[in-house]
């Protein structure tokens, strides 16, 4: 160990430039190394600079709190939480397909069926937030409902917390988007390692191309939008049929809106199977195609390309460079060994700063210390995701709270 260190000193005060561009594969393995670590870094240190810019206001506007579901009553239980809240002028809406059976759900102030002769080009739970919206557009038609009021959209299994439901209420943006933190007590233990990947996502990723009005990923989990994004953006969009929540943020994000990303959180329940957790990355990967092939602007689709490459790519070339550099198959200049050493401790540093901020120093250190594990599993399920066939319909998996 002593030996390495002393190497490393001896070439950090004789370094030279000109061996770090060398003219074989060695750069290319360098350049990997170094260009994803780096890029992290960059979008985390830039994200959390703009989020600690942004505006927090003090609108206290009317925040429909809006719960889609497909037959789970863990409803219930969120919003009795969000109720223990006590903030004052809010509405707790839960959204519900034609089958269900409405007096099952309780504390609700309104409950939207969607019924069966309701028509839309989308599907699934983009037809159900559609309806929703255009019960919305009627009730203030009517004068039912404010022409000035937030939706905070959460999914079935998710809580915000008190923090951002007041900043919800409060902010100046037309879009917010939340910090997702899972609870780790709860699914099962390969999903538990790889959800730690969310609030790294939304710490590095999200976090600054969110404050720059350029999204990449946006998940229903929390997203806030008021009235002026409700009345502009519609889901009744041929071939959208999931990832609704991301394509609904980008699309927005192409009109005369503001748009920001938020350090509050809210609450997850990471998968409570391995297959559970497939079947979910599978929608997720393959929404993502859809959106990209059908959906989005070119803009849009060049950051989801290059958002979901230098996962996949990135992952699986400096995986494989690995034993070509371990077995000296290929040969590191002794500079390009120093600075990819030092891009692997800002990686680990990223990882742990990204994951403690949201879900404290415990977590960041273990995000740590299995931040290969974590990428890993995501890499296979992923991989798995995109060589199956796509989903026939919409993939629902288990929920708790």
């Amino acid at each position: 160990m002593l030996d390495i260190v002393q190497q490393y000193i001896n070439t950090l005060v004789h370094f030279n430039w000109q061996n770090l561009f060398t003219q074989d594969f060695s750069l290319v393995i360098f350049l990997t190394w170094m260009i994803v670590p780096f890029y992290f870094f960059v979008t985390l240190v830039a994200g959390l600079i703009k989020q600690s810019l942004r505006h927090i206001g003090d609108r206290d506007d009317l925040l429909i709190v809006q719960i889609p579901t497909i037959g789970n009553t863990t409803v219930n239980h969120i919003v009795w939480r969000l109720r223990q809240y006590d903030i004052k002028n809010v509405l707790y809406w839960l959204i519900i397909e034609e089958w269900d059976d409405e007096n099952k759900y309780k504390g609700f102030d309104k409950v939207i069926k969607v019924p069966s002769s309701f028509t839309t080009r989308c599907k699934y739970k983009a037809r159900a937030l559609e309806y929703a919206r255009r019960v919305r557009l009627e009730m203030i038609n009517r004068g039912e409902l404010p022409r000035e009021y937030k939706v905070l959209q959460c999914d079935d299994d998710s809580v915000p917390s008190k923090e951002l439901m007041i900043e919800a209420k409060n902010t100046p943006y037309d879009v917010l988007i939340a910090t997702i933190k899972p609870n780790y007590s709860k699914g099962s233990i390969l999903a538990r390692i790889a959800d730690y990947e969310r609030p790294f996502a939304c710490s590095c990723t999200c976090s600054f191309f969110t404050s720059i009005k350029k999204p990449v990923w946006a998940h229903g989990e929390a997203l806030v939008f008021n009235h002026k994004v409700d009345r502009l953006i519609s889901l009744d969009i041929p071939c959208v049929m999931a990832s609704e929540d991301m394509i609904f943020t980008h699309l927005a994000s192409y009109h005369n809106i503001k748009m920001t990303n938020t350090p509050n959180t809210v609450s997850i329940i990471p998968p409570l199977r391995f297959s559970d957790l497939v079947r979910q990355r599978k929608r997720w990967i393959w929404g993502h195609i859809n959106a990209i092939r059908f959906v989005l602007p070119l803009g849009s689709k060049i950051r989801l390309i290059y958002a979901n490459m230098i996962g996949l790519v990135g992952y699986g070339l400096a995986t494989v460079f690995i034993p070509l550099v371990t077995f000296n198959i290929v040969q590191l200049t002794p500079e390009q060994h120093l600075l990819t050493t030092i891009s692997l401790g800002i990686w680990f540093l990223t990882r742990f700063i990204a994951v403690s901020k949201v879900s404290g120093v415990k977590h960041g250190l273990i995000a740590t210390a299995l931040s290969y594990i974590i990428v890993t599993i995501n890499f296979i399920v992923h991989v798995r995701g995109l060589l199956s066939k796509p989903p026939q319909r919409f993939e629902v998996i288990e929920k708790t709270i």
